[in-house]
């Protein structure tokens, strides 16, 4: 493999250098014993502008089961920073409506907290959806019934591609939503450390992946 490879090539460099006395032994050893970080690569996405947001949302303004379930799920995408997975794994009974909180056990545990826009759809939602126990975001029928089940992650897929084709943003992917809450944290200001643990990522670095737009940066560091 490319690693493999890599590790090779780094060692034969270790090597002459000990061989011709630029390096010492006992460095020799302890850069051989130096383990390697794993790293999370993530798919490449791309991240909307404030524009595009609002154009997708005022595609899901209908007093409707459907238009008010598909709103909550753009939200906990753009709000939160959710995997399409955990958005599936949601349970009525992990929900802190009072403390805008709730409980994910996947990818990585940890609590979620709902922004102002998220919590209004949440709670528009549950006016719907009734405050039973069981999965939060269930399937609609064609007559407006809601099923006790949760979504497939597929589902998710379709309504944000349906809702993206409204609104003329047909390449929209789950995963760009996602990307766009990152990227607005480091905007803001927030560590890496935190923005890891927010969207549940496996670590700090991973969050860099999202970097800051580069002339938002550029003024932001004028003004210090």
């Amino acid at each position: 493999s490319i690693r493999r490879q890599r590790q090779m090539c780094i060692r034969d460099r270790l090597k002459v250098c000990r061989t011709i006395g630029t390096l010492s032994p006992k460095h020799y050893e302890a850069a051989l014993s130096v383990q390697g970080t794993l790293v999370q690569l993530l798919p490449a996405s791309s991240t909307l502008a404030e524009h595009e947001i609002n154009k997708l949302f005022k595609t899901c303004t209908l007093p409707t089961p459907l238009s008010t379930r598909d709103r909550l799920v753009l939200a906990l995408l753009f709000g939160c920073g959710l995997q399409r997975s955990s958005i599936t794994q949601l349970l009525i009974e992990d929900n802190n409506l009072s403390r805008q909180e709730n409980y994910i056990s996947s990818p990585l545990e940890r609590i979620i907290y709902t922004p102002a826009g998220t919590h209004e759809a949440l709670s528009n939602w549950l006016k719907i959806r009734g405050d039973g126990p069981g999965p939060l975001i269930c399937p609609i029928r064609k007559g407006g019934k809601i099923q006790a089940r949760s979504l497939t992650d597929q589902a998710i897929l379709v309504i944000v591609r349906r809702r993206a084709a409204q609104a003329g943003l047909d390449r929209l992917r789950p995963l760009d939503l996602r990307a766009t809450y990152m990227r607005n944290l480091l905007e803001n200001g927030v560590e890496p450390h935190i923005v890891h643990q927010l969207a549940g990522l496996s670590s700090p670095q991973a969050a860099l992946s999202y970097p800051p737009k580069k002339e938002r940066a550029k003024r932001a560091a004028v003004h210090l």
